[in-house]
Formats: C-alpha cells, sequence, structure tokens
C-alpha cells in the first residue's frame, strides 16, 4: 500500500506539472526542481513508511522503470518529458535520485539521523542552491558542463549545514560544537561535490557522500573536526591556487581537494604526502611548458586517483596497513605517466629509450625517496624498493606501449588507459609483500 501511495505522489506531481507548464510559462529547471523535492520530501518518510528493504527496491525499481520509460518511449516522451528533460544540459539525476536513496536506506540501517540528514541536504540544498544560482548568480566561474555561480554554491552551503547542524542538534546526542562543526565539514565538502558532480552524479555523490563523513564525524570530539576543518580549508586553498598555472578546469581542482582530503581523512597524514607530490610535480611541468589545448577535467583527475584509491578503501577496510606500499606504487606508476606523457608531447615517445628510462627513475625518486619516513608498517625497505624501481619502470613502458597503440583522446577508453595501467602493474607489489610477510 505505502508503495502504491508513493508512486501515486510522484505520478500527480508531474501531471500537475504538466498541467501547468502547458497553460503558464515555468522555467526548465523549476520545474525539475519542484519535482526533486517533491520526491525527497517523501523519501524522508521512508524510516517510518517501511521496516524491511525489499518494499524500497521494489519502489525504486518501479520508479526508475517509470522514469526511464518518460525519457526513451515517444509519446510518454512528448507529453511528460519537458517535466523533467527541458534543461539544455544531459543529465541521469532524476535516475540517480531513487538510486542513492536506496543505497542509503540499506547503509542506514533503520538509523534515522544517518539517513534523514543527507536527504535534507540532497532534497533541500540541490533545490535551494540551482534556484538561487538561476535568480540571483553573478560571480560564475566554469565547470566541466558549464557554468555555476558563487551565489548559488554559497546557498547551498547554507542550506547544507543547516540541514545537518539542526537535527544532529535536536534529535541526537551530538553535542552543541561537534554539531557545528560536523555541519560545517559536510556542508562545505558536498558543495565542493555539487560543483564537481556531471549529468546529474550529485544525485549520488551528495547523499552517499554524507553518510560516510556523517557516520564518522559524528563520533570525534571537537577538537578532532577542529582539525578536519583546517586541513579541508588549506587543502581547498593549495589546489585553487596551485591549479592556477596548470591546464585543471575549475572543477577539476576542486576534486582534487576533495579526493586529498579523504586520502587524509581515510589513511592519515603520510598518505597524503604522495598525491601532493604528484600534484606539485604535475604543476611543474605545466609551469614548465607542458602545452595542451583542452584543460584536463574532473575524470582525469578521478583516473589518475582512482586505482591509489583502491588500495587505499581495501587497507582501510582489510586492516591490512601494508597496502600503503600498492598505494605508493599506484601513485609513482601515475607519475611516471605524466612525466612520459610531456615526451610525447614533444616528439620523443619511443618505449625503450633512455628518456623514458629516465621518467621512471624520476617517478620511483620522487614516490619513495620518503618512503622510509612514511611506512606506516614495519617493512624490509630495500626488497621493496628495490622492486618498486622495476614495478615503476614497467608501469612507464606499459603506459608508452598502450598510447601508441591505442592514441584515442576524450573517449572512453581513457578510462581503461589512464585509470587501470597503474593500479593493474601496481598489483606486482604483492609479490615483494608475500615474499616478506610469508616469513
Amino acid at each position: 500500500m505505502n508503495i502504491l501511495l508513493v508512486l501515486a505522489i510522484l505520478g500527480s506531481v508531474m501531471m500537475l506539472l504538466r498541467f501547468i507548464r502547458a497553460r503558464f510559462t515555468l522555467h526548465p529547471e523549476l520545474s525539475r526542481k519542484i519535482v526533486h523535492v517533491t520526491m525527497g520530501l517523501v523519501v524522508l518518510s521512508f524510516p517510518w513508511l517501511f521496516d524491511r528493504t525489499w518494499p524500497v527496491m521494489v519502489l525504486v525499481i518501479a520508479a526508475v522503470a517509470f522514469l526511464l520509460t518518460i525519457r526513451w518511449h515517444p509519446v510518454l516522451h512528448a507529453y511528460l518529458g519537458p517535466v523533467l528533460g527541458a534543461v539544455p544540459r544531459q543529465s541521469y539525476g532524476e535516475v540517480y535520485f531513487p538510486l542513492g536513496a536506496a543505497a542509503l536506506f540499506i547503509l542506514a540501517r533503520g538509523d534515522a539521523a544517518l539517513f534523514c540528514v543527507p536527504i535534507l541536504i540532497l532534497t533541500l540544498g540541490d533545490a535551494v542552491g540551482a534556484l538561487i544560482g538561476l535568480r540571483y548568480g553573478r560571480a560564475r566561474f566554469r565547470t566541466d558542463e558549464g557554468f555555476k555561480s558563487a551565489e548559488g554554491s554559497l546557498a547551498f552551503f547554507l542550506v547544507a549545514f543547516l540541514s545537518t547542524h539542526v537535527p544532529l542538534l535536536l534529535f541526537t546526542e551530538v553535542g552543541r560544537a561537534e554539531s557545528l562543526l560536523i555541519g560545517f565539514v559536510l556542508g562545505f565538502l558536498v558543495m565542493l561535490a555539487e560543483a564537481v558532480a556531471w549529468r546529474g552524479l550529485d544525485n549520488l555523490f551528495i547523499p552517499l557522500g554524507s553518510f560516510f563523513l556523517l557516520d564518522i564525524s559524528r563520533h570525534l570530539p571537537a577538537s578532532d573536526l577542529l582539525l578536519r576543518v583546517v586541513m579541508m580549508l588549506a587543502l581547498t586553498a593549495f589546489t585553487l591556487i596551485t591549479a592556477r598555472r596548470t591546464t585543471l578546469s575549475h572543477s577539476a581542482a576542486l576534486s582534487a581537494a576533495i579526493l586529498g582530503y579523504l586520502v587524509w581523512a581515510i589513511g592519515g597524514w603520510q598518505w597524503l604526502v604522495a598525491p601532493m607530490i604528484a600534484f606539485g610535480a604535475f604543476a611543474e611541468l605545466i609551469r614548465r611548458g607542458y602545452n595542451i589545448r583542452a584543460a584536463h577535467d574532473v575524470q582525469a583527475v578521478i583516473r589518475a586517483m582512482a586505482g591509489p584509491m583502491i588500495f587505499l578503501s581495501l587497507a582501510q577496510a582489510l586492516q591490512r596497513r601494508e597496502l600503503f606500499y600498492l598505494f605508493q606504487l599506484a601513485m609513482a606508476g601515475q607519475l611516471a605517466h605524466m612525466l612520459s606523457s610531456r615526451l610525447c608531447v614533444t616528439g620523443a615517445c619511443a618505449v625503450w629509450t633512455g628518456r623514458l628510462l629516465l621518467c621512471a627513475l624520476a617517478a620511483w625518486g620522487l614516490m619513495f625517496a620518503p618512503y622510509p619516513w612514511l611506512a606506516v608498517t614495519p617493512s624490509h625497505l630495500l626488497l621493496e624498493m628495490g622492486f618498486a624501481a622495476a614495478i615503476t619502470w614497467l608501469a612507464v613502458a606499459v603506459f608508452s606501449l598502450v598510447a601508441a597503440w591505442w592514441p584515442t583522446h576524450g573517449s572512453r577508453a581513457l578510462w581503461l588507459r589512464e585509470g587501470a595501467v597503474a593500479p593493474l602493474v601496481a598489483c606486482l607489489g604483492l609479490i615483494p609483500l608475500a615474499v616478506y610477510y610469508s616469513r
């Protein structure tokens, strides 16, 4: 019965908006946000409407099927499509919304605060930020899908802050100072996530990211939360200032700040050193004349950090801190790729040359010179560093070979070419770990 009620509300709102659009001038963004807010407010009731997971899954499958039918069926698209799809950008946000809500419901496991705070942020923050930016946005900045406004982002931050602070203060045992700091951290980070998301993926990034941040932060003391605020602001300022002389877009710089914060928050300061070295080396390459016509976007940053983040996540989930070695190897492979790519731009991209060997040695040196100081577990340093030199050289050789065989740029192949080579080669680092830890 509750499933039918939720679907009836969604269908009724869309039919009502279709009726209003047929008789009055309604901005496409406004109609999308009305549906967005209505869905969000209904979803907020899920912890009280449903006490099991399967009704939510059935509801989500039905909602996604209905929304995709509107997108693909010619008759329904002509009738209801303008309610959701009349904005000029390509977006699948209406589909990602129920998927994100379902994942959140499963993760929250009946905890109303963990479920409702992320949904509030997504529902109210996204809508208010978009409408404020549309009406009052003057200070605009470029993203990978066009432009957004500082006014809209500030409105999003304020709503996200209040959507976190007020529920935590009134309905949980979190203290006043802690709820203020948690609200600031969540508000700032999800504001950055909303600014860098593309094709409606903020409807996934925001609820899931808010959930994990809230789950970790609500048990921390005020001193640790204050340190997180300082670190978050410092990393954002560093990446934005440094990226001004690179080919990184504004969105890419912000995504680098988010990923840097996540590396630090999950792993600790030792894990942040390698990404900072790679980012600084990238900025230095650009300053010295590495000339690329198109700016590197958010997806380029994610491709570079996808492999290392996998090893960091595994280290945290399995409590195997020795995977720090594979994390370093993946970062060394990505840095070697950046160095060798510069040679390819200047026309020197033969694989088996001394110049490419020099790139591998430079990447190995930058990443593993501080390794004895950074190692988070007791290790056999000579064995690991010796293997690291060979693996880094293999990584740059594989990168160069794949680039020669698969030269296409701007395609999905880049995800495999640039995102997969470094972590796959880094897995060879399991050999020295197995040799050492089997003793």
